[in-house]
C-alpha cells in the first residue's frame, strides 16, 4: 500500500468461494452474521492495511477489499504457486 487505508476480508480454502456479485454490493452483508448462518460459510477474517504495509493472500484465499480513506494508491502482483512450492512445476 503506498497510500490511503484499505480493509481486507480473507476466507482459507475451506471457505473460499467466487462471486459474481459485485463487491461494493456484497460489502453490505460482510458485517451480516444471519448471512453467513444463511449461506453455510464462516465469517472472513478482516485486517486494515495502512501505507507501506504489505499483505500477502495465499493460493486458493478468498479475498475481497474496499478502500476506508478518500483515495487510495497501491500495487498488487500475481505469480505463479509453483514459485512457493505449493503446486508443482507449470510445463
Amino acid at each position: 500500500m503506498v497510500d490511503g487505508i484499505k480493509l481486507w476480508a480473507m476466507w482459507p480454502p475451506y471457505d473460499s468461494f467466487y462471486s459474481n456479485v459485485p463487491s461494493r454490493k456484497f460489502w453490505k452483508n460482510i458485517f451480516n452474521k444471519t448471512y453467513y448462518t444463511k449461506h453455510n460459510r464462516s465469517e472472513p477474517m478482516l485486517c486494515i492495511q495502512y501505507p507501506g504495509e504489505t499483505l500477502y493472500v495465499p493460493p486458493t484465499w478468498a479475498h475481497f477489499t474496499m478502500v476506508l480513506s478518500d483515495e487510495s494508491y497501491s500495487f498488487a502482483d500475481s505469480f505463479s504457486a509453483s514459485v512457493s512450492g505449493y503446486l508443482s512445476q507449470l510445463w
